[in-house]
């Protein structure tokens, strides 16, 4: 008898831990840090967001009348209006917009003449798809 119920015990106790992981959302809300030059924040968040601030995003394009080389743009809106932006001529930050989708999250620095450092683009099942 006492080891059935050590057994039940076990089982309830599994299933409860793994229920509490199951589909987990969260996340994905737009920050920008102007002390430290950051923002991030999931396409999905900012667009499906109550408020009407907050936006996130990247565009890479090219101008052939003035050069010939793309560049990167990305620039954020929290919900609180603090912005962010940064420009890239980089090839790596041209090649790592290549994996940027209407769910992506996307994460970026920049130095003080507003030059992109570090820009990383992640798609995760917890972050909220766009809702249109």
């Amino acid at each position: 008898m006492k080891k059935s119920l050590y057994g039940a015990g076990i089982v309830v106790a599994v299933l409860a831990t793994s229920s509490a992981f199951a589909g987990s959302k969260g996340g994905g809300n737009v920050v920008v840090d102007s002390v430290s030059r950051t923002a991030s924040g999931s396409l999905g968040n900012a667009r499906n967001s109550s408020d009407t601030t907050q936006s996130i995003g990247c565009t890479v394009s090219v101008n052939p009348a003035t050069s010939t080389t793309p560049s990167v743009q990305c620039a954020a809106r929290d919900s609180t209006g603090k912005v962010g932006s940064c420009t890239s001529k980089s090839a790596a930050h041209i090649q790592v917009m290549a994996a940027m989708n209407s769910d992506s999250a996307v994460n970026f620095s920049w130095d003080a003449a507003g030059n992109c450092l570090n820009l990383s683009i992640g798609t995760q099942s917890n972050w909220a798809p766009k809702v249109l």
